[in-house]
C-alpha cells in the first residue's frame, strides 16, 4: 500500500514503489506518472448501468458506496471520499472493505456501487458494468516513489523505460492524462 511504501523505502527494503495516494515525506521523491480516469461500477441491471456515456458523480448521490481499502489509511478510499466531499456528493451509506475483489463482489450482489480506477474495469465484466465519471477532477494519480538522492542509477533507468513505454501510447493509457 502507498502508506507502507514510505517506511519500506526509508528502511531500504524496497527501491521503488507505485501507488495512488498523495503523501509527502522529505526523504522520498514522487513523480506522478499519469492521472487515470475514475469509473463507477454498477451491478448489471442497475438503471444507470444501461447507458454507455460518462456519468456525473452527482448521479450516484444517495447510493450505497463501497470503498476500499479499509486499512491502512490514508488510502484510495480516502481519495474517493474526498472527491465526493469536494463535489458535494453524499452517498447513502458507505461500506468499507479491504480489497477491490470484495468491493466488486458487493457491487455484483447489488449491495452498492464502487468508484475505481479505469484500469480496473477489466475485472468482473460478467456481472458488473462500468461507466467513466464525467467530472474533470474524477481522476486518480499513478505515483512512482523512490528515495531522494538514490545514487544507484537504477531509478534513472526505470524513468527512461517508463517514458519509452508511454511514448508508444499503449491502449491501457487511453483513459489517462499523462503528466510527465
Amino acid at each position: 500500500m502507498s502508506v507502507e511504501q514510505i517506511a519500506a523505502l526509508k528502511d531500504g527494503r524496497i527501491d521503488l514503489g507505485f501507488g495512488r495516494v498523495r503523501l509527502s515525506d522529505p526523504d522520498i521523491e514522487r513523480i506522478t506518472l499519469r492521472e487515470e480516469r475514475l469509473v463507477v461500477a454498477f451491478p448489471k441491471g442497475h438503471p444507470k448501468s444501461l447507458a454507455t456515456e460518462p456519468v456525473a458523480l452527482s448521479e450516484i448521490a444517495g447510493e450505497t458506496l463501497v470503498i476500499y481499502p479499509s486499512k491502512p489509511r490514508p488510502s484510495f478510499a480516502d481519495e474517493v471520499l474526498a472527491l465526493c466531499a469536494d463535489l458535494n456528493v453524499e452517498p447513502g451509506t458507505v461500506e468499507e472493505v479491504r480489497e477491490i475483489q470484495t468491493a466488486l463482489g458487493l457491487v455484483a450482489a447489488a449491495i452498492g456501487v464502487c468508484i475505481l480506477p479505469a484500469a480496473a474495469q477489466r475485472q468482473r465484466m460478467d456481472d458488473v458494468c462500468y461507466r467513466v465519471l464525467s467530472d474533470e477532477r474524477a481522476t486518480s494519480p499513478v505515483i512512482m516513489s523512490y528515495r531522494r538522492n538514490d545514487g544507484s542509477g537504477r531509478i534513472d533507468e526505470i524513468k527512461a523505460l517508463i517514458r519509452e513505454m508511454y511514448a508508444e501510447n499503449p491502449p491501457w493509457l487511453r483513459l489517462s492524462n499523462i503528466t510527465w
